[in-house]
């Protein structure tokens, strides 16, 4: 792509708007093109027949066979698990889920190469409920007591026997006793 733009990019000069117009279409399109080629490759159809190959070996073959660039670590993808696959003409977006999900990997698109990484786990942070008990200096129960998440709106007051239940948001909280 440079060689072809080069003769062209010469040519312009300096106060040449409609040459900078066109030279800014132009790279527009190729990397629109290029977004296409990889979603194309996510497309392909691939057969495979494989038993007892190591996922860097499964890898190497549909590179081999259908033109697809892969990169990832020697770390990331484990040299000793062997896998078995059996696909008939799927998509290789299928396929790849089909060798990445059960290892914990996952895998995006750069620039036309298909690259390997381990999935990101996204920790979902949850409310939690908190019980307890409200007693006096002489562990008698305190029914009544309004028991409240320091800053929000959320509490409880206690029951008869000084027992109260609540959620808390997930965080350094506080607890206020009134």
């Amino acid at each position: 792509m440079i060689k072809f733009l080069l003769p062209f990019c010469r040519q312009l000069s300096a106060g040449s708007k409609t040459g900078a117009i066109v030279l800014v279409l132009l790279l527009s399109v190729f990397s629109a093109e290029a977004k296409i080629t990889a979603t194309q490759n996510l497309n392909t159809r691939i057969t495979l027949n494989i038993k007892n190959k190591a996922v860097k070996e499964v890898f190497l073959k549909i590179s081999r066979d259908y033109r697809i660039n892969f990169a990832y670590s020697p770390n990331t993808v484990p040299s000793e698990k062997k896998i078995d696959l059996q696909v008939k003409d799927k998509p290789l977006e299928n396929v790849l889920h089909e060798i990445l999900d059960p290892l914990g990997m996952d895998y995006s698109v750069s620039d036309n190469i298909i690259v390997i990484d381990k999935k990101v786990k996204y920790e979902t942070q949850q409310d939690q409920p908190v019980k307890g008990q409200v007693t006096d200096g002489k562990g008698a129960p305190l029914p009544g007591v309004s028991v409240m998440v320091k800053g929000t709106t959320s509490g409880a007051t206690t029951d008869g026997s000084g027992h109260y239940s609540l959620i808390v948001p997930t965080g350094n909280n506080t607890l206020v006793f009134t």
